[in-house]
């Protein structure tokens, strides 16, 4: 639980690896509870990239930087 805390933390404060970190720690179980709620794994991973997605644009719109814009790019391409 601190480490999920922790990961919230960096992703606030705009640190490309715990977005990753996060996407890598809970896909499957993500991925698995949208394939089970929609019974079809299409829309189950169309589902955990909108939920990746949504997570990174809020910290890209204000961003000015261009390395944070390459990890916004970064971020949105994730999981496809």
């Amino acid at each position: 639980m601190l480490e999920d805390k922790r990961l919230v933390l960096k992703l606030k404060h705009r640190h490309e690896e715990a977005l990753k970190q996060i996407y890598e720690k809970y896909k499957g179980e993500s991925l698995s509870l949208a394939a089970a709620l929609t019974r079809d794994r299409d829309s189950a991973e169309d589902i955990l990239h909108d939920v990746i997605v949504s997570f990174a644009l809020p910290l890209c719109s204000s961003s000015r930087n261009k390395a944070h814009r390459q990890s916004c790019s970064f971020a949105k391409n994730l999981v496809t």
